[in-house]
C-alpha cells in the first residue's frame, strides 16, 4: 500500500504526460492467485489509468474481464508467446476500461540487431489492424511496439499506420537529427 501510494504520488508529477501504467504479472502468477488480484485491484488509485498484463491464458475469461471492468483496469492486449493471438484479438472486442493498452512484443528474444526488420510480421499486423478501428470507437488506444516483434519497432509502427490508413512519415523526411556522440 505504501509503495503504491508513493509510486502514484510520483507518477502524478507527470501531469497530462502520464499515460496508462502497466502492471506486468510474473509468468508464474496464475489464475490460482485470483484472491491476490481481487485484493489488489481496489487499491489502485482511481485518477491513474492502469492496464494489467497476464502471461497465462487461463486469466482470459469472462469473470476476470468483468473484475477488470469493475475496477476500470484495461486488459493489456499483448501479441507475444504466452497467450494466443486469437485470444487477444477476441478480447479486444470487449474492452474493460475506456482505454486500451496494446503491446506488440513478438514471440522470441533471439533478435539482437534492432536496426532493421528481420521477421515479416505483416500477417500479424494486418490481423490487429482489422480490429483496431472498432476498438478505437469504444476506447482510447495506446500501442507499444517492441524491437523483438520484427526487429525494428519504428518500421513495424509505420507498417501498422499504413494498414490503418494513417499518414506515415518517412524517416528520411525528418531532417537532421541531433547526434548524441
Amino acid at each position: 500500500g505504501d509503495l503504491l501510494a508513493l509510486f502514484a504520488e510520483r507518477a502524478r508529477l507527470l501531469g497530462n504526460k502520464l499515460g496508462p501504467v502497466l502492471v506486468q504479472l510474473a509468468p508464474n502468477f496464475g489464475p490460482i492467485e485470483l484472491p491476490a488480484l481481487a485484493g489488489f485491484l481496489p487499491s489502485l488509485p482511481h485518477d491513474i489509468d492502469f492496464a494489467i498484463e497476464f502471461r497465462q491464458r487461463g486469466w482470459i475469461q469472462d469473470g476476470i474481464l468483468a473484475l477488470l471492468a469493475e475496477h476500470r483496469v484495461a486488459l493489456a492486449l499483448t501479441d507475444a508467446r504466452w497467450i494466443p493471438r486469437r485470444t487477444m484479438l477476441a478480447a479486444a472486442e470487449r474492452p474493460t476500461a475506456d482505454f486500451a493498452y496494446l503491446r506488440w512484443m513478438g514471440p522470441n528474444r533471439d533478435l539482437v540487431d534492432y536496426s532493421r526488420v528481420q521477421v515479416d510480421r505483416s500477417r500479424e499486423l494486418a490481423a490487429w489492424a482489422a480490429v483496431l478501428p472498432a476498438l478505437a470507437r469504444r476506447a482510447r488506444v495506446y500501442g507499444y511496439v517492441n524491437n523483438h516483434f520484427a526487429g525494428h519497432a519504428p518500421a513495424s509502427l509505420r507498417e501498422l499506420q499504413q494498414l490503418l490508413g494513417m499518414s506515415v512519415v518517412d524517416p528520411d523526411d525528418l531532417g537532421d537529427q541531433m547526434r548524441l556522440l
